[in-house]
């Protein structure tokens, strides 16, 4: 992927990062679950997108990354081990986080919160977690490592 490419999907993540923020701003705490949809859905979006974009800079191919779905926790597995220290050490102190545990826990809020209203009438969904304040700081570290790849 050359680097114009690179620089336009880290543009849209940023996008979907801003719309998810921007959105969340705008959310009355009297509002229901479905109020925060768009929140949670932009915001994994932009996790993925993110980490999609160093893993090809590490020279992970699109089509290789198509394998890996939208699956957050297998996304991030394949980050260099230098990626996934800095990562850790990026986090505000004192880390309260187990980065895997997290990412395994909203490994799939994409899919479930996309159709969470169908979902939720077909009885499909079990369980749903989300980690804002994980996601947001885990957004905000993997945005940066992005922003040095230019």
């Amino acid at each position: 992927m050359q680097n114009k490419e690179k620089q336009a999907l880290f543009r849209e993540a940023n996008a979907f990062y801003e719309l998810a923020e921007h959105g969340r701003k705008n959310i009355s705490e009297q509002k229901f679950v479905e109020s925060y949809i768009p929140y949670i859905v932009n915001m994994s979006f932009a996790t993925e997108l993110y980490l999609k974009l160093l893993l090809i800079h590490n020279g992970k191919t699109i089509h290789y990354l198509k394998k890996l779905g939208h699956s957050l926790h297998l996304l991030y597995n394949e980050l260099e081990q230098s990626q996934k220290d800095k990562i850790y050490e990026s986090f505000n102190k004192p880390l309260i986080y187990n980065i895997n545990a997290e990412l395994e826990q909203i490994n799939t809020a994409f899919q479930d919160w996309r159709y969470l209203v169908l979902n939720k009438a077909n009885n499909t969904l079990t369980h749903l977690q989300y980690k804002p304040f994980f996601i947001k700081e885990f957004n905000e570290i993997l945005q940066n490592m992005c922003e040095n790849i230019f």
